[in-house]
């Protein structure tokens, strides 16, 4: 019984469908779907008029698609770039507190050195080259650290 109620209900949709229309969704190169007409009200023939504005309303909407990728595509770089960043300003900021560290070792060091009742002057030296050398090198970090996020802008200022 249910196959018979199918068959005329499939028959009445035949029937009363006279014409189909479809066109394809592409988004850029990609098909990503379609638009399926299935019969006109009063069941009249689809014209060429209709034939146009599917057309064009598929045009459109392969459009909006496709900018929905492109612009999902220039966040996913966006975002991979500033978690490269981050990864970066990350590296840079540890080397920087080691090189600090460092100098506040030697400054360490040379208040000792002060403190002593007899002054080591190779002591003395040995400390200030330290805290020069570890000066230099945060300077040069720092320096190349600003020209990666500002190279336009970086203009040697007097001190």
């Amino acid at each position: 019984m249910n196959s018979n109620n199918e068959r005329s209900s499939s028959n009445n949709l035949d029937a009363s469908v006279r014409s189909i229309l479809a066109m394809p969704v592409r988004a850029g190169k990609d098909v990503t779907g379609a638009i399926i007409l299935a019969g006109k009200e009063n069941g009249e023939m689809f014209l060429a008029c209709d034939e146009k504005f599917v057309e064009s309303s598929t045009k459109l909407l392969g459009a909006a698609l496709e900018r929905i990728k492109l612009t999902e595509k220039v966040a996913r770089a966006e975002i991979s770039s500033i978690e490269k960043q981050r990864e970066l300003v990350a590296r840079v900021v540890h080397k920087m507190r080691n090189l600090l560290m460092a100098m506040q070792g030697n400054v360490k060091w040379i208040h000792e050195i002060f403190a002593a009742e007899e002054i080591n002057r190779e002591d003395l030296e040995s400390a200030l080259e330290g805290v020069d050398r570890n000066f230099r090198r945060s300077s040069n970090m720092v320096s190349g650290f600003l020209k990666y996020v500002s190279p336009d802008q970086l203009q040697p200022e007097r001190v």
